[in-house]
């Protein structure tokens, strides 16, 4: 319920109302103190009358022992009247046994501060008993031929003094409160007539028009003052906010237009829409996104932080774009990996822009493009580009060194038929000549990289071929200090497989093993196993290990860390190739600064090679 004080005219008379009793309060209390004053004026005439008149010699002494006398004279109830000499001691009274007395023996204590007002020829007190009866008393100079010779005490009960005075004071502030009271009314009933129905018009208007009754205007009525000033103002601002509603009301329907336009084409577009506010709380997504990140609409607007929406590794650059782009300094794609709610990631491209509103940034809107279709299509062709070099690559190859290792085959084997050979040199020879063999074969195949290759399967056992790959390295690893360590687990060791395709993939791998050994304690090991009807060999180095961002790459065709060593970046792909068309698989662990471990997992029984 509204309060009566928070009414205007209310307001109005109880400031009059303050106002006049402040007024007044000053006047009533100057009055009174003048009123006192004169009061106090005339008592203490009274009381020093008799001194003046025994000075003159025109009242007796005699007169102390009277006090009905002294009583007529200055017109109150005298209590007490003697007279004492210089030396305050009592020199005549109506009792004739205080004479001789100090007069300090016959004062109330409230009186003792006469004795200390030695330089005033009369003296007065107004004082109150222990009893509560109120006194005045006058101790006034006797003189003679202008000398002092004793003084006047004198005592009256004030007690008619303080009821008139308080008579006064009650009469006063009576007639003030009803002055006060009628002058109230009269305000009120004034500023009632005069304002009221006014201020209830324009404050009934404005209500009518808060609740949509926008043809409401206030009535013109009275004189013209500031209040009907104030109702021609009121209807011209009715009348242009009416004028500015249908305005707004025009344009709001044209921005939800637009605004429902803008969403259905959002939900139509293949790429992700969104929107978020400065605190990076997502406001709007389109369809696509909630299909392609796996989380609701109601998901992303309640539970999901955009950040989160980002692969770990990817969220400090997120959040450094999201400063800038609210401090309006970048724009363009970026591109990112996304995470879905599944935890599966896939590439995204991002480009945001930053939702400016009066020159001030109140969000961000922009658009993510799912690029793993891109990527793969890219991979796809640089693949092929980098296979159509390979084939080129490869013929020029196979024309450039076809012909010299037909001559150093043709050398071997004149080399073998020496009579002075030791078994030793012979064996190595038919090692060098099942190189050179191999490498014919593998020129052949080296040629048709491109293509799948169909090779020649025959039965082998893959411990005996390691044997040769380790006695092929045999003298490297006798003048270069590098221990090798064999330990071949495998039961079933039989393959059915292109004898001279798995070499090629343990001689490349054993070089590269080589390659990586460090300058003390080479280390080279060489395992078999058997896992699930497959055959593994694991050929491993404690080298200098792969970085953990060359290892996604480390199979790709010309990609090779070891440019001081003038590699080719084609020993792994190779062997990678070989590998899957063998329908195995090839796989890496490896650590930066502790070493690396190829492990080839082949089929016992190989088909379609």
């Amino acid at each position: 319920m509204k309060s009566v004080f928070h009414s205007i005219p209310v307001k109005i008379c109880l400031s009059l109302l303050i106002i006049e009793a402040i007024l007044l309060s000053i006047m009533g209390g100057y009055y009174v103190r003048t009123f006192e004053k004169e009061i106090d004026q005339r008592v203490r005439e009274k009381l020093a009358l008799p001194g003046t008149l025994m000075s003159q010699r025109a009242l007796n002494f005699d007169s102390v022992k009277n006090y009905s006398t002294l009583g007529e004279l200055i017109q109150e109830k005298v209590e007490k009247a003697l007279i004492v000499n210089r030396d305050l001691r009592i020199f005549y009274s109506a009792d004739g046994a205080n004479e001789g007395r100090e007069l300090a023996t016959l004062l109330d204590p409230a009186e003792k501060t006469f004795l200390e007002q030695v330089d005033e020829p009369n003296r007065q007190l107004s004082f109150t008993t222990s009893l509560g009866v109120h006194y005045r008393s006058s101790l006034s100079q006797i003189r003679h031929d202008g000398k002092m010779i004793g003084h006047l005490y004198i005592r009256i009960n004030s007690e008619k003094i303080e009821k008139e005075n308080t008579k006064v004071i009650l009469l006063f502030l009576y007639g003030s409160i009803v002055t006060i009271l009628l002058t109230s009314l009269l305000e009120a009933l004034l500023v009632y007539r005069i304002f009221v129905p006014r201020i209830k018009n324009i404050s009934s208007t404005l209500y009518k028009v808060e609740h949509g009754e926008l043809d409401a205007r206030v009535t013109p009525a009275g004189a013209v003052d500031e209040l009907r000033i104030l109702g021609s103002q009121v209807n011209a601002m009715i009348r242009a906010l009416t004028e500015k509603i249908d305005e707004l009301t025009t344009t709001r329907a044209a921005v939800a237009k637009n605004e429902l336009r803008f969403r259905e084409l959002s939900e139509l577009l293949p790429e992700s829409i969104f929107e978020m506010d400065r605190e990076g709380n997502l406001t709007y997504v389109n369809r696509h996104a909630s299909t392609i990140f796996q989380y609701s609409r109601e998901e992303f607007y309640t539970k999901v932080y955009f950040v989160n929406l980002f692969a770990k590794e990817d969220r400090e650059r997120v959040l450094k774009a999201f400063k800038l782009l609210l401090a309006q300094k970048i724009t363009g794609f970026v591109e990112y990996t996304a995470i879905r709610k599944d935890s599966t990631t896939f590439p995204i491209m991002i480009n945001a822009s930053p939702i400016v509103d009066k020159e001030k940034v109140v969000g961000i809107r922009g658009l993510g493009v799912d690029i793993t279709e891109r990527n793969r299509i890219q991979d796809h062709l640089q693949q092929a580009q980098k296979m159509e070099a390979i084939g080129r690559l490869s013929a020029s190859i196979a024309h450039e060194f076809g012909n010299p290792l037909i001559g150093v085959h043709w050398l071997l084997k004149e080399l073998k038929n020496l009579p002075s050979l030791d078994s030793a040199t012979h064996e190595l020879l038919d090692v060098g000549l099942q190189e050179c063999s191999r490498m014919r074969e593998l020129l052949y195949d080296f040629q048709g990289l491109s293509k799948p290759s169909s090779g020649n399967k025959e039965n082998f056992d893959i411990h005996d071929l390691l044997n040769k790959c380790v006695l092929f390295f045999r003298k490297f690893f006798k003048d270069n200090e590098v221990k090798v360590n064999c330990s071949f687990q495998a039961e079933h060791s039989e393959l059915l497989a292109s004898r001279g395709q798995i070499n090629q993939v343990c001689l490349n791998l054993l070089i590269n093993a080589i390659e990586a050994l460090p300058e003390e304690g080479k280390e080279i090991s060489i395992s078999t196993a058997n896992r699930d009807n497959n055959l593994l060999i694991m050929i491993g180095d404690n080298g200098s290990g792969i970085s953990e961002e060359d290892l996604d790459r480390i199979f790709e065709p010309f990609f090779t860390t070891k440019y001081d060593m003038n590699g080719n970046g084609l020993g792994l792909y190779v062997s990678y190739a070989i590998v899957k068309r063998h329908q195995g698989e090839i796989d890496i662990l490896s650590r930066s600064g502790r070493g690396t471990t190829f492990t080839i997992s082949l089929p016992l029984e190989s088909k379609n090679v």
